[in-house]
């Protein structure tokens, strides 16, 4: 299992401490990472986690398209009337995402 992303404020703060002249070993057992990590971090290689999507859709929407699709209606036409792709229907049809 890997260690959590740094986020983008992580990043920058290691940049600047870097720059700062703190060691690699320092910055890496503040931050719970490995050297590696602080070097790749230092070559531009790892720019922070981005913040997660929000979703597109509300759990009611999801609801909807479950019934509907249930009593027939194709996931194409569904996405259409929704403003999502056919794949985002097909999760939420199987279960993958907005559990019922």
């Amino acid at each position: 299992m890997s260690a959590p992303a740094l986020s983008a404020t992580q990043v920058k703060e290691i940049l600047e401490r870097s720059h700062a002249g703190e060691s690699r070993a320092a910055l890496a057992a503040d931050f719970g990472v490995s050297v590696y990590t602080i070097d790749s971090v230092r070559r531009g290689r790892t720019r922070g986690a981005k913040p997660q999507q929000s979703r597109s859709l509300t759990v009611e929407q999801a609801e909807r398209i479950r019934e509907r699709h249930a009593s027939g209606e194709t996931q194409t036409a569904l996405a259409a009337e929704f403003g999502t792709s056919q794949q985002a229907v097909s999760q939420i049809v199987r279960g993958l995402t907005y559990k019922a």
